[in-house]
């Protein structure tokens, strides 16, 4: 008794002590009754400790209870001790975005903001982070999958994983509830060649010398239409019949800004087929440019302009595919008629 009064102990504990020793008096052995005391009152002390916002923490030992109320002031001192509770997956999302995210690709930040502030945080932005579950996270990715957005829940899945194993790895969660979410089941579209009439409603169509040869690159080289659009007069090798790819067009609002690509593998040297390299040779003894595909500017073409410049070859090659079809049913009711006489 002495010596607890001496340390400081309250009154609320020294006769919870004794109390414990009472509902313990029977045990025989002194050892068991000496640590069945210890560990009650590790667990009494840790209930009474408690951070500025009353959260209890749990502890097994009277050495743990001083561990843990070191760790917490410490934490408290450099204001990182976090409340899980308080914290909800669309305040947790947004911190980790600002972190980890908005400082890459434009594609890339556009796609994680997109997926976090239209579907992640208006379906679920409003659950505690500490007690979400699995199945809460895998009914949001089945309410997107029915509306038919396959991409978009894919991505959201791609995002909500990234966020959750970050939240684990930070101690915000016990465990990352992402485990044992399904993989979204997407269709698969077969590719597959142009078609004999397709090519011809393609060569036939009244397309101007820049639509033309944009169609002819992406046909004969397999560019994809920012790698096309980025391409300049340095990039093509006439005499070695060679075209380098080493750069690509986004579009960050409706202005055009030149990217890297993403791996080793973009930067490639691709053959350039004869059929190509005359309507190369003509076309760029005509421009003014360096670049192949510009706006009156001599600049490269906008999101708006060139939105404009595709839906045109769209509608001139539709046109033309209508036109060979009528020609070619008439041909065919021209020689029923014949065979008819």
């Amino acid at each position: 008794m002495t010596n607890l009064i001496k340390e400081n102990v309250s009154i609320k504990d020294i006769v919870y002590v004794f109390e414990k020793i009472n509902d313990f008096a029977d045990e025989t052995n002194k050892e068991e009754l000496l640590e069945r005391i210890r560990v009650s009152l590790s667990r009494q002390i840790s209930k009474s400790l408690c951070d500025d916002k009353d959260k209890t923490i749990y502890v097994k030992t009277i050495k743990d209870v001083e561990k843990k109320e070191i760790e917490i002031k410490s934490q408290l001192s450099h204001d990182l001790y976090v409340d899980n509770d308080k914290i909800t997956i669309g305040q947790w999302a947004t911190e980790w975005f600002e972190t980890y995210k908005s400082g890459g690709e434009h594609n890339t930040v556009c796609m994680y903001k997109n997926s976090i502030e239209k579907h992640i945080i208006p379906m679920i932005g409003n659950l505690p982070l500490s007690q979400t579950k699995t199945i809460q996270l895998q009914k949001m990715l089945n309410e997107i999958v029915d509306s038919g957005k396959l991409r978009t829940a894919d991505v959201c899945r791609l995002t909500i994983k990234q966020i959750m194993k970050c939240a684990y790895q930070e101690r915000l969660i016990s465990r990352d509830v992402t485990v044992g979410l399904q993989p979204i089941k997407k269709d698969t579209k077969e590719k597959k060649v142009l078609t004999k009439e397709q090519i011809s409603s393609i060569e036939k169509a009244p397309l101007t010398d820049k639509e033309r040869l944009f169609v002819e690159i992406i046909r004969y080289t397999g560019l994809r239409k920012g790698e096309a659009l980025a391409l300049t007069i340095y990039d093509i090798d006439i005499d070695k019949k060679k075209l380098y790819v080493n750069k690509s067009i986004y579009y960050d609002g409706n202005t055009a800004k030149v990217k890297d690509p993403k791996s080793r593998s973009g930067h490639r040297i691709i053959p350039i087929p004869d059929v190509l390299l005359y309507r190369l040779k003509d076309y760029i003894k005509n421009i003014d440019s360096f670049r192949l595909f510009t706006m009156t500017t001599g600049e490269y073409m906008s999101k708006q302009s060139f939105r404009i410049f595709w839906n045109h070859i769209i509608e001139k090659t539709r046109q033309s595919a209508e036109k060979l079809y009528r020609q070619e049913t008439e041909n065919n009711m021209n020689i029923n008629e014949y065979k008819t006489f």
